[in-house]
């Protein structure tokens, strides 16, 4: 019975307690009908009936939100043991509560402006980062009629005013209305990944633990990747083109990709 009420009253139960509803809630946004998949395919005027074809891309967005969380712990949590508790807003909300609840050691606020200039530097860019990622995936390039300079997307089953593409990593299409905030958006990710290179690279290589390692080649794919999509997206606009333009000129040239693309940014 002693054991028995050690697993039960131990920290991990609390934790697992936490953690069951927040799985079955993304279970939920991924695959179900959750209240903000709704809310989501409303907005854009898409049919709420595709599951299949929205659930990859939920499952996406979900993934890059774990990202997010993922720099930000490692950032400022596991490569600065010694000074976590300054300029980190999560730990000093949990000290002000455990100081409300349990009564324990005077806590003061002012941790929370002790900050350096890599960690202004790193916050703005991570905050921005992930507002312009939202902003793309919450925004509405949709139409509800068919106009001259309107496409149809099958994913989202609507029409898209000056369609460019439709993204899977942020579940939306990207049209005249938000293609200025996905150009926004890959060039501070671009920023936000040779940030963490250049201020945190040594640092992963050095602890050399697979997770970190992993995570440093995520930094390195996502910076490239990021980069040359914005290289991309500059001269499709350069040459007064889109996305589905291009790649309809391509299959229909019979081109290789390598000779397209250097017919694009020529």
């Amino acid at each position: 019975m002693e054991v028995l009420s050690e697993v039960i009253f131990s920290w991990g139960t609390v934790y697992l307690a936490i953690a069951m509803p927040a799985f079955a809630m993304i279970l939920n946004f991924v695959i179900g009908s959750c209240f903000l998949s709704e809310v989501l395919a409303h907005s854009q005027f898409a049919d709420t009936t595709k599951k299949n074809r929205r659930g990859n891309e939920r499952l996406f967005m979900v993934l890059i939100i774990f990202s997010f969380i993922w720099q930000y712990y490692t950032y400022m949590f596991q490569s600065r043991l010694k000074d976590m508790d300054c300029c980190n807003l999560p730990v000093c909300v949990w000290r002000w509560f455990d100081r409300l609840i349990w009564r324990k050691e005077d806590f003061s606020w002012n941790l929370l402006f002790k900050c350096s200039l890599d960690e202004m530097f790193y916050l703005s860019l991570w905050l921005t980062h992930a507002v312009l990622y939202f902003c793309c995936a919450l925004s509405n390039p949709h139409v509800k009629e068919k106009t001259s300079r309107s496409s149809f997307c099958r994913r989202c089953d609507a029409h898209v005013d000056g369609m460019d593409h439709h993204c899977m990593l942020i579940g939306n299409c990207i049209g005249s209305s938000n293609r200025r905030i996905f150009l926004c958006l890959l060039g501070i990710s671009f920023l936000n990944m040779l940030f963490l290179l250049f201020m945190r690279g040594n640092w992963a290589y050095r602890e050399g633990n697979i997770p970190t390692l992993v995570g440093l080649l995520v930094v390195v794919f996502v910076a490239i990747v990021s980069f040359s999509l914005l290289i991309f997206q500059l001269c499709l606009i350069w040459k007064g083109k889109t996305t589905r333009s291009f790649w309809k000129e391509y299959y229909q040239s019979r081109k290789s990709v390598v000779r397209a693309l250097f017919d694009l940014v020529k």
